[in-house]
């Protein structure tokens, strides 16, 4: 298990500290994992899916096994990505593996329109008339082997810490804290006036706004500060694609679900996640740089992260996708910056979960371990609010 770091606020005031989380245990990700697992008794493995030290390559490696009966005798390896539920109508397999432990390496294509540093691959068996997967997915997993930035993380010199808004400047000045947190909404950076292209699309941003971020964060991180972003995603009406589909604006919600459920919605919350790594890598001092990324705000509570009554499985697993579309932009830029998703103080309270909008922070912590130990174990941070309750 890696090393994960562990960000505490305390209500305006940030400790940083480092944390281990262990179990695991497999949920299946694809709808045709389970459908024929009574009919097909061939099993797979995807052990690692690692970009090689020349950055050339994708190097994957499996294990299969089991009776073949069913099937024609042979394994195939898939490409996937988050948006896709199963393998219906698909033939465009990567490549046949041997039965047993196979190594499979295939072009990364980084920087192209067929990418693949985003995907996710699965292996499967074929009935004579549809390809079925016997594996659960699994996902590249070091995309800081390719960031350009590979300086160190900035360590914040003192525990003291502030969370401000975009006119707080002063305050984290005069008080002289080390350590500053920052929200940044997707409602308001979207607009006109920056154009940025990611994998042959343009994407617009909101110049106004953009650059009153870039006065904060370089003013911040150039006193040597160190800086966390966190990422909200508020209602635009104008951006459906950043929502997940039926999702209606509500007085229940402050934000919403991140959207890697429909292709627009990767790959539109891809661009934003890259253009915002890129633009706060530290490179431009004008511009500043983030070193902690916060990806939505007490994902255990849909008050800020809505999508709808979901169990705590299918909740978990639509964040989880969003949430390694973000690692995989923030790491692929800069290797040693930190990727953190953050909880409320209600850890196991019984009166503050129903199972369908709102779980405890344990549930959250265990569905989410578990889910990203089975489809590739990444270094992801937890940043945990523990107000004082009761507070009176």
């Amino acid at each position: 298990m890696k090393k994960l770091n562990l960000v505490k606020k305390v209500s305006a005031f940030m400790l940083s500290a480092a944390m281990l989380f262990g179990v695991g245990y497999a949920v299946s990700g694809f709808s045709s994992l389970t459908s024929y697992a009574a009919e097909i008794q061939a099993k797979a493995s995807i052990q690692s899916a690692l970009v090689t030290a020349d950055k050339q390559n994708i190097q994957i490696k499996a294990t299969t096994s089991g009776d073949m009966t069913g099937t024609d005798g042979q394994f195939y390896l898939f490409e996937t990505q988050s948006y896709r539920q199963s393998l219906d109508g698909r033939s465009d397999y990567l490549a046949k593996i041997s039965t047993g432990s196979s190594t499979t390496n295939i072009p990364l294509n980084r920087g192209k329109a067929d990418d693949r540093l985003y995907s996710s691959f699965v292996v499967a068996v074929y009935d004579g008339s549809k390809y079925i997967p016997v594996s659960e997915v699994h996902y590249v997993t070091n995309p800081e082997v390719v960031a350009p930035n590979q300086a160190a993380f900035n360590q914040p010199l003192t525990k003291k810490g502030l969370n401000i808004e975009i006119n707080m400047l002063g305050d984290a000045f005069e008080l002289g804290v080390k350590h500053v947190a920052t929200n940044i909404t997707f409602d308001q950076i979207m607009g006109q006036g920056i154009d940025f292209t990611y994998d042959g699309k343009t994407y617009h941003f909101n110049k106004s706004v953009i650059e009153q971020y870039d006065k904060t964060i370089s003013a911040l991180s150039g006193k040597g500060m160190t800086v966390t972003a966190i990422l909200l995603n508020g209602y635009n009406a104008n951006e459906p694609d950043l929502f997940q589909p039926g999702t209606q604006k509500t007085d229940k919600a402050a934000y919403y679900l991140f959207n890697a459920e429909t292709e627009a919605g990767f790959e539109k919350t891809r661009a934003i996640a890259a253009f915002l790594a890129q633009r706060y890598n530290g490179s431009n001092a004008s511009q500043g740089k983030v070193s902690n990324w916060i990806i939505g705000n007490e994902i255990n509570n849909q008050y800020w992260n809505y999508v709808g009554p979901k169990d705590l499985t299918a909740y978990v697993r639509s964040y989880e996708k969003a949430f390694r579309l973000f690692y995989t932009a923030i790491k692929s830029t800069s290797a040693n910056d930190r990727v953190y998703y953050s909880l409320d103080y209600n850890w196991n309270n019984p009166e503050e979960k129903n199972g369908q909008t709102k779980y405890g922070g344990k549930e959250i912590v265990d569905s989410f371990n578990s889910q990203v130990m089975a489809k590739g174990d990444i270094a992801w941070g937890l940043s945990y609010h523990p107000y004082p309750f009761p507070n009176d």
